[in-house]
């Protein structure tokens, strides 16, 4: 009987009705992000304890009006969605404007002539772990009054009042509640029911106990006084911070490991401390991480899609330390549970390159690690035996081995592991990373060697992959050109690395089988005026169309200034006929968007919609980060020294790869007229010279 072939067929998505349905603003390594919903689904600010699973945290916020014999009050409805009784409503209609590190509420309703906006801080700076980790937000108050009447009145934050709730002699409300942390994903890993301390605080001045009670609940708040003339302007700084009491959030390989954070912070009192006490230094460089965006030439949606995509990312990050002493980096897929699933690492590996390159070797040695146990409940299908890297390295709070119930995607995983440890490479000029895991890199290069049966140099057996925006067929089908790419591009950087470690021997054989690969491609793969699907004989309907996809494996050839291997032009007019084609992953069109800014090609996406999945912190989109550095067209390579410019782009960027962050010096390039300059030098870009190619 003849076989029948399903079609292969790219699934669009009408991604224009559904802009920027999840908004949060998150900490990093610690879990403690803060939903917003100006559309009132799910109520309208949402703190979580672990994740988007959560219940709401028990915080109050609002403020009062007091006009003759009525006090009208209001509260941004953080607990409970709807309007709590008579005297009090809930603000129900508000904006929406952030910075990377800033979300401000600007409510829309009618204050009597109070403009009313309440601004969440989140501070972040790169590779300052206590900064970046601290569990707390900076919230502000910022009332004015464009009446021509006095107006006077009070803000309120508190907690509910519970039994498990206290006052102490700091001025804290402190109270202890359970968050139930529950999974999309981890299909062997149950939740948990996770013990936090939530504490709210004033960072200077005093303030009234007010409590109060409504339909709600009964609420425990620091009342501050407001007295503005017309005209005049009212804020007020308080501090949002929570700690987890329990043991061991996550074990490692069978060891307990705790959230770095509790390294330095012994409870929530000492968070509150550390908040109020460093304030000065935490807001600088916060203030300084947000100008590095805030002050480039990126266009303003790029600036803040990349920062919407910024606290779904820091949501689903974990800092942690090992009870040996380590310290280590890992990441949840969102809300599946998913720990450092690597092909969203990939994704997301532009940030940590430009910004804090540790985290991506964290994670190289956790891979690596997991890859060496092999797999209990699949032994046939992971491990050193088996040369397959792992999709993910465990779920909910285990780090442990793959759960991933679909299984593995050999090819694309294991090409994965290889560009990342690149990656590292031309951002660090460190090969201490590939020196370790060289061996599992070259036996994962060997299977993608052996995964061509055929002879043409594409892969053929292993070929399953993330590609849920195409057809099933196209998830596995023998001979793909995106997975083609992707492969041959691993064994070409694979060579480079050997070749740098004195290795000759070794990468001349993987750069002749990436060589292959990309003569087939050359000679097949191209049709008229775009690449084909796929080589496969069997010629599915629909086999050779076009894509966003083909130049996702080489991105990084692009970050790093390194020769191509198809042609230029080629690659440039495939790209221009996908340029406003999106999928269910509206990443894949973001990889295809900072290629293109390579060729000269002005990013084609709308960059205001919603992220790779819905309803969950999915960071996947984040890769839109390597905008910073794409869309002027540089290219660094450290171990080259060469910083390489290919857009004609005027235009002012910060280096941020050659920072010194501990002096908070970042070098910044001016691109005009065809030139280069460099302000604010460090002593590791001395060593680099700048090409306008």
């Amino acid at each position: 009987m003849e076989e029948k072939l399903e079609k292969i067929a790219f699934k669009r998505d009408g991604i224009e009705a559904m802009r920027y349905e999840d908004q949060y603003i998150s900490r990093f390594g610690s879990h403690f992000s803060i939903k917003f919903d100006p559309e009132m689904r799910t109520g309208g600010v949402m703190p979580v304890g672990l994740g988007p699973n959560n219940a709401f945290a028990p915080l109050y916020l609002g403020f009062d009006i007091e006009e003759e014999s009525v006090t009208s009050r209001w509260s941004l409805p953080v607990n409970y969605s709807w309007p709590f009784n008579k005297e009090e409503k809930a603000i129900r209609d508000f904006d929406i404007v952030r910075t990377m590190n800033r979300a401000k509420l600007i409510s829309r309703e009618d204050h009597s002539g109070l403009e009313v906006s309440f601004e969440f801080v989140s501070p972040f700076y790169p590779r300052d772990r206590e900064i970046s980790t601290a569990p707390f937000f900076y919230i502000r108050a910022l009332l004015k009054n464009t009446s021509q009447e006095p107006l006077k009145g009070s803000v309120y934050i508190g907690l509910e009042d519970l039994k498990e709730k206290i006052r102490d002699d700091r001025g804290n409300i402190i109270l202890s509640v359970p968050f139930a942390a529950a999974f999309r994903g981890p299909e062997m890993k149950p939740g948990r029911l996770l013990n936090y301390d939530l504490a709210v605080a004033l960072t200077s001045g005093e303030a009234q106990a007010y409590r109060f009670d409504n339909i709600s609940a009964y609420w425990d708040t620091h009342a501050v006084r407001y007295d503005l003339k017309p005209g005049e302007e009212f804020e007020k700084e308080f501090i949002f911070a929570c700690y987890l009491t329990d043991e061991s959030i996550v074990k490692y390989h069978g060891e307990d490991c705790d959230f770095y954070y509790k390294d330095h912070f012994f409870n929530v009192e000492e968070v509150i401390d550390f908040a109020r006490e460093n304030r000065q230094e935490i807001l600088r460089k916060t203030d300084l991480f947000d100008s590095l965006f805030l002050n480039s030439s990126l266009p303003e949606e790029i600036r803040n899609f990349i920062a919407w995509n910024f606290h779904i990312y820091l949501g689903a990050t974990w800092l942690l330390k090992h009870p040996l002493g380590r310290t280590f980096y890992t990441c949840y897929e969102g809300g599946t549970g998913y720990f450092s699933t690597i092909d969203v690492e990939y994704n997301l590996a532009p940030f940590y390159a430009l910004f804090w390159p540790q985290l991506i070797a964290d994670q190289l040695d956790i891979w690596a690690e997991t890859y060496e146990k092999g797999n209990s409940e699949r032994p046939f299908a992971f491990g050193s035996e088996h040369r397959i890297m792992e999709h993910d390295v465990g779920g909910g709070f285990e780090i442990d081995e793959q759960i991933y119930i679909l299984g593995p995607m050999p090819v694309e995983e294991n090409s994965n592991f290889i560009l990342l440890n690149y990656l590292y490479y031309s951002y660090t000029g460190s090969l201490e990373y590939f020196e370790k895991h060289r061996q599992l890199c070259l036996d994962l290069a060997d299977y993608i060697i052996d995964s061509d049966v055929n002879g043409n140099g594409l892969p053929d057996v292993g070929t399953n992959n993330t590609l849920d925006c195409f057809e099933d067929l196209y998830k596995d089908i023998e001979d793909q050109v995106f997975l083609g790419i992707k492969a041959g591009t691993a064994l070409l950087v694979l060579a480079r690395m050997l070749k740098d470690c004195d290795l000759q021997e070794e990468s001349d054989r993987y750069s002749l089988r990436a060589r292959e690969i990309f003569t087939t491609i050359d000679e097949k793969g191209w049709k008229e005026d775009h690449y084909i699907l796929t080589l496969s004989d069997r010629k599915p309907e629909g086999w050779d169309g076009k894509s966003p996809l083909t130049t996702n494996g080489m991105a990084y050839l692009f970050f790093t200034g390194q020769e191509l291997p198809l042609e230029r032009s080629r690659l440039r007019e495939d790209l221009t006929e996908s340029a406003h084609d999106y999928t269910m992953w509206p990443s894949m069109g973001v990889w295809r968007d900072l290629v293109g800014c390579y060729f000269d090609l002005e990013p084609g996406g709308t960059y205001d919609f919603r992220p790779d999945f819905r309803g969950d912190m999915y960071p996947r989109s984040f890769n839109s980060l390597g905008m910073i550095q794409a869309y002027p067209g540089i290219s660094i390579s450290i171990p080259d020294g060469e910083i390489k410019i290919s857009r004609r782009k005027d235009g002012r960027f910060p280096l941020t790869a050659f920072a010194n962050w501990n002096s908070e010096k970042i070098p910044w390039i001016e691109l005009k007229d065809g030139l280069a300059e460099i302000t604010g030098q460090t002593e590791r870009l001395t060593k680099m010279k700048v090409v306008i190619e």
